[in-house]
């Protein structure tokens, strides 16, 4: 069943509520970029990937704010959109590899186990993933990897291709994800 079509072919729905639906279900899709949902084109019928971070703003779930450099590496710059009411955090620093090193690391550590958790704006959690997942700071999910034998230390992090600048920042509380 594709959800799509079950609303577009739904003769109680307006257009304009068709294209409302649209919009919140690309929206959403755009967060399981990684896993195996399958995105299939109404006009088409052809199979399509679901949206990438770099082209659509995770879903549209965040304003890019440029770059900047920081450990020797480039960070990308997010906020919330308006609509989020009170986010949990007002920036946040986007770095592709530094995220699947830390998704593949930290994985059983991550509240729900979300495969890629380090990819997902921390705003969302407070909708998207309520009843399965939370925001957590990484400071405490690397302590609760650490206290659950998930990775022997800190510089465990290191190994696993982590800059040892942004290991010390991040365990002293200067920089946060």
């Amino acid at each position: 069943m594709y959800i799509m079509d079950e609303y577009q072919n739904d003769r109680d729905i307006s257009e304009s509520e068709a294209e409302s639906l649209d919009r919140i279900v690309i929206k959403y899709m755009g967060s399981y970029r990684k896993t195996d949902v399958k995105i299939i084109n109404v006009e088409t019928g052809m199979e399509e990937t679901a949206p990438l971070t770099m082209i659509d703003d995770f879903g549209g779930n965040a304003i890019y704010g440029g770059e900047i450099s920081m450990f020797g590496l480039l960070w990308k710059i997010y906020s919330p959109p308006q609509y989020y009411e009170r986010p949990i955090v007002n920036k946040w620093y986007y770095n592709e590899k530094v995220a699947s090193i830390l998704n593949e690391t930290l994985h059983d550590a991550v509240p729900g186990k979300i495969k890629n958790y380090f990819d997902i704006p921390p705003w969302v959690f407070a909708i998207k993933y309520q009843s399965v997942s939370r925001y957590v700071p990484i400071y405490d999910i690397i302590n609760d990897a650490i206290n659950h034998g998930v990775i022997p230390g800190w510089y465990y992090l290191s190994k696993a291709g982590l800059n040892q600048e942004f290991i010390e920042a991040i365990r002293n509380r200067t920089f946060q994800l």
